[in-house]
């Protein structure tokens, strides 16, 4: 069977796609909607989706045939055609980079320690770019720290969106390891994350992030905590690490549809 014929065929895409394990992720993550059909089990699905993305291809592909016999002093064209081109050298970019640096495409598990507050076990997200140190209004009342909030320090906290802050607790104490620490947290009225410790934190007890060694060093004490792994980490971490880029995906879809069907000519060969 000839490459063109594989590449006509849904069932032999979908056996291709199959059949090879380095392919499944990579469509999942670039192309979620023909990833679903393909594992569904049911190929007139997959063969809906696969051939309604090849039409938009298709389409996308005269649209750029007729720019470039367009009127060559048409403004649109031009503009059209020098997306075209800076389109080209973004994904020649990618392309390079995956295979230079293919770990840079890759989720990166966000820096969380175990810890205690007044007894009570957290999971709490280091971030040294953030100013405060902050923890949600449900965590504050699980912690029993409820009733330190000094209400006077209402606000609001301005970031990548907006939350109320209800008040403040100027001092109570959280356990990492065998340390008992002095802290003061900022308490948020609607924060999916239970605690953040900011930089003033980590500022005061003289800490260090060591990524060699995977673990946040207390300097004030020399006690060193690991960050934890990604199966420990609490779900609205896990969700924030899903959050990505997206890629058009019938271009993606053809990229690993030509991959699997020049595999088949080797294996042929």
């Amino acid at each position: 069977m000839t490459r063109a014929r594989a590449l006509d065929s849904p069932a032999l895409i979908r056996s291709l796609l199959l059949s090879n394990p380095h392919d499944l992720p990579l469509l999942t993550e670039r192309n979620p909607a023909l990833a679903e059909a393909l594992l569904s089990g049911n190929l007139d699905a997959f063969s809906r989706v696969l051939l309604e993305q090849q039409r938009e291809r298709a389409l996308r592909e005269q649209e750029r045939l007729r720019l470039f016999t367009a009127d060559p002093f048409d403004p649109e064209a031009q503009a059209k055609i020098e997306e075209e081109i800076r389109q080209r050298n973004v994904e020649e970019n990618m392309s390079i980079a995956m295979e230079e640096a293919p770990e840079s495409f890759g989720q990166v598990t966000m820096l969380y320690i175990n810890c205690k507050v007044n007894g009570h076990p957290l999971k709490a997200f280091v971030d040294s770019g953030a100013q405060m140190t902050i923890m949600s209004q449900a965590c504050a009342e699980r912690c029993n720290i409820i009733r330190l909030v000094d209400r006077r320090w209402a606000g609001i906290a301005k970031g990548v969106g907006t939350q109320r802050i209800i008040g403040r607790v100027h001092l109570a104490q959280i356990q990492i390891e065998g340390d008992f620490l002095q802290c003061s947290f900022s308490i948020l009225e609607d924060q999916p994350m239970d605690m953040l410790l900011g930089l003033d934190m980590l500022r005061r007890h003289q800490c260090s992030l060591d990524l060699k060694k995977n673990v946040l060093v207390i300097g004030t004490t020399g006690t060193q905590t690991h960050f934890l792994p990604e199966g420990e980490l609490p779900p609205c971490a896990k969700l924030a690490c899903g959050a990505g880029q997206e890629q058009p995906p019938d271009r993606e879809a053809a990229g690993t549809i030509k991959h699997s069907v020049k595999d088949l000519g080797r294996k042929k060969r």
